[in-house]
């Protein structure tokens, strides 16, 4: 898959992806709009989604919409990509991703 970082709209996006698919080996799904997961680990096999995102600013967690529960809680395992206005992003893996409540 190539990467596209010149666009405002997905560089964040585009960039997390490839952050995570590097630490944990796995190769980026080729359609950008895959609906069952981002990545999948190129020795296991098992899928991974990811979310790029700033921390809710009041209640200090990550948060996805409600149409995205599904498929975040589908795959085997979930990581959100954190940034703020510093210059430095934070890659994190959710441990159990079925432990969730609505904001």
């Amino acid at each position: 898959m190539s990467y596209n970082f010149n666009t405002d709209k997905n560089r964040l996006g585009d960039i997390g992806e490839w952050m995570i698919a590097m630490f944990t080996n796995s190769v980026l799904s080729e359609s950008k709009v895959d609906n069952k997961k981002d990545m999948t680990d190129i020795r296991t096999k098992e899928t991974r989604e990811v979310k790029c995102q700033p921390q809710h600013p009041t209640k200090h967690v990550m948060s996805v919409g409600v149409n995205q529960i599904p498929k975040c809680i589908s795959v085997d395992h979930l990581n959100f990509v954190k940034y703020d206005k510093s210059d430095v992003i934070v890659g994190l893996e959710v441990l159990n991703k079925n432990d969730y409540e609505p904001l």
